[in-house]
């Protein structure tokens, strides 16, 4: 049963499993939700820590599609992971909205 265990939970390359973290980029017709999803999860193989929420919304910011929201959400000195997941979720929606809006001034 160990030899078993040991072959199945094979050390990870810890830089390796951080690289994959900070290299993940949102696709373009990628939620939010699903790229936070997927940050948590590469995030488990590292050794973040105390730091997971705080590398993960730092990860977020730099990497959602929308310059403009980004640059938005760096404005705010204490983003914790929730209010950046919220103001992600607003942001869509609000753009949303306004798309009948800006099909009507064409």
């Amino acid at each position: 049963m160990n030899a078993f265990e040991k072959i199945c939970n094979l050390k990870k390359n810890e830089t390796v499993e951080t690289c994959k973290v900070f290299s993940r980029l949102q696709n373009p017709c990628e939620s939010i939700e699903k790229l936070v999803t997927d940050f948590k999860l590469l995030a488990t193989t590292c050794n973040f820590a105390d730091l997971k929420d705080s590398l993960v919304t730092d990860r977020i910011i730099c990497r959602i599609q929308d310059k403009q929201h980004c640059d938005d959400l760096l404005k705010d000195r204490c983003l914790d992971l929730q209010q950046s997941l919220d103001a992600c979720r607003a942001n869509k929606l609000s753009k949303e909205r306004l798309k009948p809006w800006k099909k009507a001034k064409m």
